[in-house]
């Protein structure tokens, strides 16, 4: 199969998108932001591409890697970046992937005490207490190589946070 060399015309996306949401009932109320990005493609890098040898295979995808007793894997045969001349880790649509996602970034869940519980406090203007989470859910073909939000594949995963606390207004 013949992969041209390509530079990545669309590693940039053609959009970014982000819709914000705030919907409240009686003393709750939910808050986040979704957002996404159009067709983008990046590459691979070179952990990710195993191109320092069989050491550098590391995850469950690198492990179909062309072997004499594994001619029809989807990789190349694993080798330092010199073997075969540095052609099997030259840039070429073989590496590209496409980057597009859509994800919740953050979400907020809080319950207003104050209201509820505290009217004839009058020194208090705001009691509630809030859970929240960013990085809850994402959809993106490329996941199992890392935050597609990233700018370079480096397989650093996405990093989800959660919190809780209390906001008191005086």
């Amino acid at each position: 199969m013949w992969v041209g060399i390509v530079r990545n015309p669309h590693s940039t996306p053609n959009f970014t998108y982000g819709f914000n949401f705030n919907v409240k009932y009686k003393d709750f109320s939910l808050s986040g932001l979704i957002q996404g990005t159009g067709p983008r493609d990046m590459y691979m890098n070179g952990t990710l591409m195993a191109q320092d040898g069989p050491g550098r295979v590391r995850y469950q995808f690198q492990m179909d890697y062309w072997s004499p007793t594994n001619a029809n894997s989807i990789f190349p045969r694993v080798g330092d970046s010199g073997m075969n001349g540095g052609s099997n880790y030259l840039p070429s649509t073989f590496w590209l992937i496409n980057a597009q996602y859509v994800r919740l970034k953050s979400l907020t869940l809080s319950y207003d005490i104050k209201h509820a519980l505290l009217k004839k406090v009058n020194n208090i203007n705001d009691l509630s207490i809030f859970f929240s989470g960013e990085n809850l859910f994402a959809i993106s073909p490329c996941l199992q190589f890392g935050d597609p939000e990233t700018s370079s594949y480096d397989t650093y995963p996405i990093m989800r946070v959660f919190s809780c606390g209390i906001r008191l207004g005086i």
